[in-house]
């Protein structure tokens, strides 16, 4: 079993197998860009709505929810897989951000420093959770971390308009 793949992280070889399969036929579906561009951003509006809405306005949650944030990276990331995943089989081998967005810059997809600035955002503001959460604390260093987010807002922005 090839855990670096997928993500499939327990089952019967079988079922592995099945899985990875089923993923990468979903993956390499041909898809017309913009329905799939109109409905990933709506997916993302409503969750914006919904963390609004649960009103948690610390400096960790922003950092995953806000623009430019985590998720808004991970949501670009992924309407990229599934829109280059059928001509680049390679965009849809990895499940995790930073292993996909190398190989969408190997595909030229994204140009180096596009692929380098989400990274570098995407681990800068991953890292900031995790020290708040480890600390206890509800922010981190929030300068640094406001500059990732609006570096990662420009970028989303850029590739997924209406984010």
């Amino acid at each position: 079993m090839d855990l670096g793949t997928s993500g499939v992280v327990a089952g019967a070889p079988e079922l592995v197998t099945q899985v990875e399969a089923l993923r990468a036929e979903v993956l390499s579906t041909r898809r017309d860009n913009v329905p799939v561009a109109d409905d990933v951003t709506a997916m993302r509006q409503k969750m914006r709505e919904q963390s609004l809405a649960a009103g948690d306005a610390s400096h960790r949650v922003a950092l995953k929810y806000g623009r430019g944030g985590i998720v808004d990276i991970e949501f670009v990331v992924q309407y990229l897989v599934l829109k280059h995943a059928a001509h680049y089989p390679d965009v849809g081998r990895w499940s995790d951000v930073v292993r996909i967005l190398e190989a969408l810059e190997a595909c030229r997809i994204l140009s180096s420093s596009v692929a380098n600035s989400l990274k570098e955002a995407y681990l800068g503001l991953r890292s900031s959770v995790h020290r708040a959460a480890v600390s206890n604390a509800s922010d981190g260093d929030s300068v640094e971390t406001d500059d990732l987010m609006k570096q990662a807002s420009a970028v989303c922005t850029r590739l997924l308009p209406n984010l």
